[in-house]
């Protein structure tokens, strides 16, 4: 029988590809690495709370604001000015005047 050396002294990393073959270093690659470090080193609760840590960070970097446009106080006088002054009128029409009127606002 024959002994196929060359594929019993390959490790499991070898098959892997390596990070000079993949071009540049994408940020998700480097917080990878190093969790994979934090991994191997020291006990599990520290490299757990390392991934999370780098984990949001990478998330919370990317991410757009979210939510409505803020209003600036001139348009929010005007409207409680438009609310004082006719309060038979819901939102959807003060909101319709604002918006003959000019002022891009949400509903």
């Amino acid at each position: 029988m024959r002994s196929n050396s060359s594929q019993s002294s390959r490790s499991s990393t070898d098959s892997a590809p390596s990070t000079s073959s993949l071009g540049a270093r994408s940020p998700l690659l480097v917080c990878l690495e190093t969790v994979s470090y934090f991994r191997h080193s020291g006990d599990r609760g520290s490299w757990h709370k390392a991934g999370f840590r780098l984990y949001w960070s990478f998330i919370s970097k990317g991410r757009k604001q979210t939510g409505r446009k803020g209003l600036s106080k001139e348009v929010r006088d005007l409207i409680f000015l438009m609310v004082a002054e006719n309060p038979s009128w819901g939102a959807p029409r003060i909101h319709g005047e604002l918006l003959m009127l000019g002022f891009d606002v949400s509903e």
